[in-house]
């Protein structure tokens, strides 16, 4: 195990995510609320978890943030990220903003860079300036600030009137362009229906339309091969993002409501690496047979239909286990001992998807993960019962 904590070590040093001991201000807490007043100002990275969160002062550095209510109208010279349910923004940040929400409202907002989102619904509106690209994936999405660079969106309506610096590219079932969007790029959209295109907007670059998947059934797919490849990989670079977010809400709010088992399993990762290992490929390899021979019985079938669902739980909280266990590893090698299990675990994660990134590697350590996390999982599950 000390050998893996060294390999992790020197592969964060060496993607430059640490190079010295960490200082930061960590506030939480299981229940209320946490208030940044405005007359404060801290000089320094600052780590937030709370029912509800707002932040009114200054904080001259980077914001991390969990709670189902949070409010942002201060200033944050760094990032800020944001993992919430309802989540209100209306102040100034000088990097970039990172939500991962059920609803987004964004008001009155400046932002120095580049804007990401995956929510439920997000509204943005024309007192609000986006420095760099906006990328955002939610069911609606309605933007009035402009934006700096690039726009990419997916989203069931999606309503642009702003000027936009560079490409569009969006797919929706609803695409609403408003009079004063301005793009100086390309436009490239799908969408199920016509594209809604008010009087007084512009595009600058060509307005190229892409297939909806209906419309697809049945064409030629090699003539247009090199394209949907690109499609494919911008894609792929949305869905990562709007994953990392997803994983870090599900975390955090697994050390909220279920803390005490959810470190129990990365602890027997952490401990038992090997053994974790060995179990979850026997989870994984004998599940299958198992549900199938309890579906084929058909009195079995409802039980069969519950342990699928409760497997494939558990095969998406193994990363978020892993990364725990991973988190815990790196605050030990380096000592930050007074760090909370919220910080630590926001840490594990960020490793565990800037490693699978990875060409050729990304995919072998998304199976260790897998597999030990099951493993963690079967081997807490068998403590309890004792």
């Amino acid at each position: 195990m000390k050998k893996i904590t060294e390999i992790l070590a020197v592969m964060l040093l060496m993607m430059g995510l640490v190079t010295a001991p960490v200082s930061a201000k960590v506030i939480s807490q299981e229940t209320g609320a946490i208030v940044i007043g405005e007359d404060e100002v801290i000089v320094d990275d600052l780590y937030l978890g709370a029912e509800s969160v707002e932040i009114a002062g200054t904080v001259k550095g980077d914001v991390y943030v969990g709670g189902a209510m949070v409010t942002m109208s201060g200033v944050v010279t760094g990032d800020l990220v944001i993992g919430g349910g309802n989540v209100t923004v209306s102040g100034e940040i000088g990097d970039d903003l990172w939500i991962g929400a059920g609803d987004v409202s964004i008001m009155g907002a400046s932002i120095g860079d580049g804007v990401t989102i995956g929510a439920g619904s997000v509204s943005i509106d024309d007192t609000s300036s986006i420095g760099g690209s906006l990328l955002v994936g939610s069911g609606m999405l309605d933007n009035r600030a402009p934006v700096g660079r690039n726009l990419m969106a997916g989203a069931g309506m999606l309503k642009l009137n702003a000027p936009v610096g560079g490409e569009v590219r969006v797919g929706a079932e609803e695409l609403i362009l408003g009079s004063k969007t301005a793009i100086a790029g390309d436009l490239t959209y799908m969408t199920e229906k016509d594209l809604t295109l008010a009087e007084g907007a512009t595009i600058a670059g060509e307005t190229i339309q892409t297939e909806s998947p209906r419309a697809m059934e049945g064409k030629n797919w090699d003539k247009d091969r090199e394209e949907i490849k690109g499609a494919l990989a911008g894609m792929k670079a949305g869905f990562g993002v709007f994953s990392y977010l997803g994983a870090l809400v599900v975390g955090l709010v697994s050390l909220w409501l279920v803390k005490k088992p959810s470190m129990a399993v990365a602890k027997q990762v952490e401990k038992n690496f090997l053994t974790a290992l060995g179990w979850g490929l026997l989870v994984l390899v004998l599940s299958g047979p198992a549900l199938l021979l309890m579906t084929f019985t058909g009195i079995g079938l409802p039980l069969a239909m519950i342990l699928g669902v409760l497997l494939l739980i558990d095969m998406y909280m193994a990363k978020i286990w892993v990364s725990m266990t991973m988190g815990t590893l790196l605050q030990k090698q380096f000592g930050w001992k007074k760090m909370n299990e919220k910080v630590v675990f926001v840490l594990g994660l960020t490793l565990f998807y800037v490693v699978s990134m990875i060409p050729m590697v990304g995919g072998l350590v998304k199976l260790v993960a897998l597999l030990s996390g099951l493993g963690g999982a079967w081997m807490y599950l068998k403590s309890v019962k004792k």
